[in-house]
């Protein structure tokens, strides 16, 4: 008895025609006689556009069933092709505390080191939404939901694009999943930190014609530290300029006296060079208004800004993704997904290293903290505040496709009609760079009023007194009490606003294709297909607009 049941992909390729040679072992299959027919399991096609083609390349399709991931341990499907020994390194990696932008805290895969924007990611066929600089985020996928993973580790750039130019993921998600199932993983580093939770499940039902799948998942890894690690924990502990006296910005705050004179030339009366320039800070105990109690820094003085840093950034991520399939008849099939994620990213790095000569805002002569009366230059390590981004992604997705074949003239030829509607959108949040017309303001003319608070401004006359301003003293060193103490709420809330950065991007897609076998050749048959595509991408990342003026201790955005 011949069994025929076409193979249908559900993967939707750009517009073409392809021909090919393939064995016809997907259209005609022999089976032994037994008792009715057997139905065989649908497939999904990686690199080729004509369903059942036995494409062969020099890098041959790599597939990673669920019990192989299972086997693995791995808690994302980034960290799972992360272990390819064709994986480069991570595009953006969460050792990266310093990195900016909106691609921050996704899972990126980079195969051979082209570029992540050049390793194409798809689900179950169809492409993930993507940044506005190509990035293909792997975490919104998540683990619970996944039946098996394709690889093409080669170069298939003429089926799908130029994003194809290293390789193709296919991520195959579970379909007709008849019951329910739980999992939780709970773990950490030998260190006692780096803690990761995982809890997922998925329950589904099956019928005769029909099926529907859901998987939950929740993920939390909390950040690791880098004082907590001993290749990272010294960090830049040590003199800036040794020999000079000079040790580096730290925390408890210094003026310098001479200063560099940047208009004078070496030989110039009055010339003061790096060599000559000397720091100042508060002795122990001293008091901040005695040009007396400060003393020449050393480097016993130095700041360890590593303390302050993650090594590796915390993420928490909550996932829900669902399959509805139906088949109207044999022949016709409706397939939809739904998908929708949420990662929340935290990033940390020391406070800012405020240089006055970097801004031009002296701490000012008339400030009610200025022991010596003349405009001084300072520098300071805003340790009190450091730098945090959390940064947001909400992704949904809504993949509808129908699907069928067709007999005519003794062959049998496959179709489907299908769409994708794929949204990003991205909101990050950070705080710890200055406003520097705060500053400005804080450093400027102060007094101490009558009732031993100090103002912004002259005198309670002055409309600075009033506005809202807050005096800063940069002298004051962290941890020590005193006003104009830069660990005063208030203080904060006035000199550190808050950046917010917004994304939107949007994939839509549209799709038809058909496919099958022309005659049948001595070799096997004589595949064609034939597709079109309209895809529309469209992406903004608009960053704060504080931050676009420039106006901010923060690089210019």
């Amino acid at each position: 008895m011949n069994v025929r049941n076409p193979a249908v992909r559900f993967g939707l390729l750009p517009a073409g025609i392809a021909l090919a040679l393939a064995p016809a072992f997907a259209s005609a299959q022999e089976a032994p006689e037994a008792k009715g027919t057997t139905d065989l399991d649908r497939i999904s096609v990686t690199g080729s556009r004509i369903r059942g083609a036995a494409v062969e390349t020099q890098q041959p399709i790599v597939t990673l069933s669920r019990e192989n991931l299972e086997k693995q341990g791995y808690t994302s499907v980034a960290d799972v092709l992360q272990n390819l020994t064709s994986a480069g390194s991570p595009a953006i990696s969460r050792s990266e505390s310093l990195a900016s932008g909106e691609n921050v805290g996704g899972y990126y895969v980079d195969i051979r080191n082209l570029g992540a924007q050049r390793t194409l990611v798809l689900m179950n066929g169809k492409r993930l939404g993507a940044t506005t600089a190509g990035y293909q985020d792997l975490s919104q996928i998540p683990m619970a939901a996944i039946e098996r993973i394709e690889i093409l580790k080669d170069g298939a750039s003429a089926i799908y694009g130029s994003d194809a130019i290293a390789a193709v993921v296919n991520v195959i998600t579970r379909k007709r999943f008849d019951g329910a199932e739980a999992s939780v993983y709970v773990g950490q580093y030998g260190k006692g930190d780096g803690d990761t939770e995982t809890y997922s499940f998925t329950l589904g039902s099956m019928g005769e014609r029909g099926g529907v799948t859901l998987s939950a998942e929740y993920s939390k890894q909390d950040p690791v530290w880098a004082k907590d690690r001993w290749f990272s924990r010294d960090g830049n502990a040590g003199p800036n300029y040794p020999g000079s006296g000079a040790s580096p910005i730290n925390q408890k705050g210094g003026f310098c006296d001479p200063c560099v004179t940047p208009n004078l030339k070496q030989g110039e009366p009055g010339y003061v060079g790096p060599s000559d320039q000397r720091w100042y800070t508060l002795r122990d105990g001293g008091n901040p208004a005695n040009r007396a109690d400060y003393r020449l820094e050393t480097s016993a003085d130095a700041v360890n800004a590593n303390e302050q840093m993650m090594v590796q950034t915390g993420i928490e991520r909550k996932s829900l993704y669902v399959n509805g399939n139906y088949d109207f008849t044999d022949a016709i099939s409706f397939n939809a997904d739904v998908l929708y994620n949420e990662r929340n990213t935290t990033q940390q790095i020391a406070g800012y290293p405020y240089q006055s000569a970097s801004f031009d805002t002296p701490l000012s002569a008339d400030s009610a903290f200025n022991p010596t009366g003349e405009d001084l230059t300072f520098r300071r390590r805003l340790w009190e505040v450091p730098r945090t981004t959390e940064s947001q992604v909400k992704t949904l997705r809504f993949a509808p496709s129908i699907s069928g074949f067709f007999d005519f003239a003794g062959k049998t030829f496959d179709w489907d009609v299908g769409a994708l509607w794929n949204r990003n959108e991205t909101t990050k949040r950070g705080h710890g760079d200055m406003s520097l017309i705060a500053s400005e303001q804080a450093l400027g003319a102060s007094f101490i009023g009558a009732d031993g608070v100090a103002r912004c401004g002259t005198s309670m006359s002055d409309p600075l007194a009033t506005s809202g301003c807050r005096p800063w003293n940069p002298l004051l060193p962290f941890g020590v009490a005193g006003a104009g103490s830069l660990a005063d709420q208030a203080t904060q809330d006035f000199l550190f606003p808050y950046f917010t950065d917004t994304g939107l991007t949007k994939t839509t897609s549209f799709t038809a294709n058909l496919s099958g076998s022309i005659v049948t050749l001595p070799a096997g048959d004589l595949g064609f297909a034939v597709g079109v595509e309209h895809r529309k991408e469209e992406g903004r990342f608009s960053p704060d607009a504080f931050a676009q003026s420039g106006q901010s201790t923060g690089l210019g955005a």
